[in-house]
C-alpha cells in the first residue's frame, strides 16, 4: 500500500500545481482540514453552551419540591400574593428563563452524529457513486498531510515569520474521520492496515540505512572525509524516518480519538 500511495502522489503532481505551488492533493488535504476545523468549531460551541447552562443553573432555586411536591413557580406565587400585573409578568419571564436553562442543560442532542446522518443519506446514493472508493485515496492524502506537517515544523525552527509554519493539524484527522463515517467506509479503510504498512516500510528503511552505515564504517579506512559526510547524511535520513514514524503514530491515534466522536451512544 505504501508504494502505491507514494506513486499516486507523484502522478497527481504531474497534473500541475496552483499559482501558490500547491498540488491537487494539497488542495484536497486542505479541504478535509477545513471540514474538520468546522466540526471542531461546532463541538467547541456546543461544549461552551453546555458549560454556560451548567454554571447558570447553580444559581437557580430547586425546582423539584421534597416528597413529591410540585415544582417551584414564581408566577403561581405572584398570582396569589401580588396584584401588580408588571410583577406577574416579571415572574413569568423568570420561570420561562429557568425552564429554558434546565432544558438546555439537559439537552442530549449530538450535533456531530446529526451531521453524519444528514449528509450520509445524501452522499451514499447513486448520484455520488464515485465516492464509494474514497477510502482508497486516504493513504495518499495522509502521506501528503504528514509531509506538510513535517515541513511546517521545520519552518517553526527557522528565523522569520512564515504563514505555513505549524506544529499541529488536528482538523485533518477529525475531517477524515467524519468523511469516512459519512461514507460508511471506516471499516474498509481499517481493512487496508495502512498504518501497519507505514511502520513496516519505515522500519525496513531504517534497517537498510543502519546496515549501510555499518558497511561504510568497515570500508572507510582510507577515506575518512567521505565516510564522515556519508555518516552525517545517514543520520539525517534516520532522523527523518523516525520523524515519519512518530507523526504517523500521532495521526493514527488522533484519527481513532476523532472516530469516537461519531459513535452514537443512543444505539447501545
Amino acid at each position: 500500500p505504501f508504494e502505491r500511495a507514494l506513486a499516486f502522489n507523484k502522478d497527481i503532481r504531474k497534473l500541475g500545481v496552483t499559482s501558490s505551488g500547491l498540488t491537487y492533493m494539497d488542495k484536497f488535504r486542505e479541504a478535509i482540514t477545513e471540514v474538520g476545523n468546522a466540526l471542531g468549531f461546532v463541538r467547541m460551541m456546543r461544549l461552551g453552551a453546555m458549560r454556560y447552562c451548567s454554571q447558570a443553573t447553580e444559581f437557580l432555586p430547586p425546582r423539584e419540591g421534597s416528597q413529591g411536591e410540585e415544582k417551584t413557580s414564581f408566577t403561581a406565587r405572584a398570582n396569589g400574593e401580588e396584584e401588580d400585573d408588571l410583577v406577574v409578568k416579571c415572574t413569568e419571564q423568570v420561570d420561562s428563563l429557568m425552564e429554558n436553562l434546565e432544558a438546555k442543560s439537559a439537552e442530549t442532542l449530538d450535533y456531530l452524529n446529526l451531521l453524519v446522518s444528514v449528509f450520509s443519506k445524501e452522499l451514499c446514493n447513486e448520484r455520488f457513486s464515485h465516492l464509494q472508493d474514497f477510502h482508497i485515496i486516504v493513504p495518499a492524502v495522509t502521506l501528503n498531510a504528514i509531509e506538510s506537517l513535517l515541513k511546517g515544523k521545520e519552518k517553526l525552527s527557522k528565523r522569520g515569520v512564515d504563514s505555513e509554519a505549524t506544529f499541529s493539524d488536528d482538523g485533518f484527522a477529525l475531517g477524515l474521520a467524519y468523511l469516512l463515517q459519512v461514507l460508511k467506509q471506516m471499516k474498509m479503510f481499517n481493512d487496508i492496515h495502512w498504518f501497519d504498512a507505514v511502520r513496516k516500510h519505515y522500519t525496513a528503511e531504517k534497517e537498510k540505512l543502519l546496515a549501510s552505515k555499518q558497511a561504510t564504517r568497515r570500508s572507510s579506512l582510507f577515506s575518512m572525509s567521505s565516510s564522515s559526510e556519508e555518516e552525517h547524511n545517514t543520520q539525517l535520513l534516520l532522523a527523518r524516518h523516525e520523524g515519519h514514524i512518530e507523526e504517523f503514530g500521532f495521526l493514527e491515534w488522533t484519527l481513532r480519538a476523532a472516530n469516537t466522536f461519531f459513535h452514537d451512544r443512543r444505539k447501545k
